[in-house]
């Protein structure tokens, strides 16, 4: 394993136990140290093993079956230890704290359930679990009738490059992220705010200037409202530092 270079996957599994010769494949070619999966399906009765890596999870049981649940497979080599008890409300989660080139990095698979209602609490209460996150998983966020799997990174000073894969047997496709946690590989953009800033005119830029629609009805629409954000705190950020000329 290339200590600068760790592998995560993102799937839905819609199912683990049936799946698991293929997904044992799929680590071992794509050589993924830590994988996110939601909808295992999985019971405590039901055993699953997965050859070098450590599997910790959240099972969802009802009186009929095994429904929704989550998963974090990590590499036995990786330093590892699971965080208990996250008390959420609906969200179902599980959460690993490992380490990243000497950095420790919280890692949580998540899958908010349609039929649940969503708590914003649970998601202050899982980014609040550390200074560094990365979550990974199905929140059933739906764009232009496509649920979207999402990647959430709080505080992480590393490239984090994401690339859809059309493998695995599932309703969903399984997303491969390179997280490259060299010292070299990320570069700090230069800060848009130059000297003390002016907060009071920071905030009347975001709330003059910033249109926020109704309904997000697209994926085209959802790239334009991410780029039409970037560029109103862009902008407030550089009023609310520039510089003030005097007359001598």
């Amino acid at each position: 394993m290339d200590p600068h270079n760790t592998i995560l996957l993102n799937w839905n599994a819609n199912g683990l136990k049936n799946k698991r010769n293929t997904l044992l494949a799929f680590l071992a070619h794509h050589n993924i140290g830590i994988a996110c999966i939601t909808e295992t399906h999985l019971s405590s009765s039901g055993k699953i093993k997965f050859p070098g890596y450590i599997l910790h999870h959240e099972d969802r049981v009802t009186q009929s079956r095994a429904m929704g649940g989550v998963a974090i497979l990590v590499l036995a080599q990786i330093k590892q230890q699971v965080i208990p008890n996250l008390n959420l409300l609906c969200l179902e989660a599980v959460a690993v704290l490992i380490k990243l080139n000497n950095r420790y990095v919280t890692i949580v698979s998540a899958y908010q359930s349609p039929s649940r209602q969503m708590h914003i609490s649970d998601y202050d209460k899982i980014m609040s679990l550390d200074n560094s996150i990365i979550m990974a998983g199905d929140l059933n966020i739906v764009i232009d009738s496509q649920i979207l799997d999402i990647l959430l990174i709080k505080s992480i000073p590393f490239n984090c490059i994401q690339e859809a894969l059309a493998e695995l047997d599932s309703d969903h496709i399984p997303v491969k992220i390179t997280i490259n946690s060299s010292s070299q590989s990320y570069q700090s953009n230069n800060s848009l705010i130059k000297g003390k800033p002016n907060w009071n005119i920071f905030s009347n830029q975001i709330n003059t200037n910033l249109i926020i629609p109704k309904t997000i009805p697209t994926i085209q629409a959802a790239e334009q409202m991410f780029e039409h954000l970037t560029a109103v705190i862009a902008d407030a950020a550089r009023a609310c530092s520039k510089p003030t000329l005097h007359n001598t």
